[in-house]
């Protein structure tokens, strides 16, 4: 399936639709953003409220309450954090800090877990506690 993001007037990410790959792919078996936009003036859309996603292109797929950024072609996901900045070399949301996790944790083949405290602006571990 094709992703379609809807797009407000400030680019905000509105809707994401999945369109049939047929419907977006041109003669030679390609994603083609003139294909799908070929389909929905078809479908009686404006066509300047879609974009639809490229993976080569746009790297972060469009999510609800993201956004686009037209100038770099690039779709940005909701900042998960307000003290979080955006990597433009990767187009990920980093915390303030030099490492991205801690280097016991899941995401670095670890088994810690954290959850990133914005208000002390640090990683903390997970603690599992039995309910009695």
């Amino acid at each position: 399936m094709a992703i379609l993001a809807k797009l407000d007037g400030s680019n905000n990410v509105v809707n994401i639709e999945n369109l049939d790959d047929w419907r977006a792919t041109d003669d030679d078996g390609n994603l083609s953003e003139a294909t799908a936009r070929n389909h929905l003036n078809k479908t009686g859309a404006n066509v300047d409220e879609y974009k639809l996603y490229l993976p080569e292109t746009h790297i972060n797929k469009p999510s609800m309450g993201g956004t686009y950024d037209s100038e770099n072609d690039k779709f940005i996901q909701p900042k998960p954090f307000s003290s979080w900045i955006l990597n433009t070399s990767t187009w990920q949301w980093n915390p303030p800090t030099s490492a991205p996790y801690p280097s016991d944790s899941v995401e670095n083949g670890g088994t810690e877990r954290y959850f990133w405290n914005d208000a002390d602006q640090s990683w903390d571990r997970v603690v599992d506690t039995d309910p009695e």
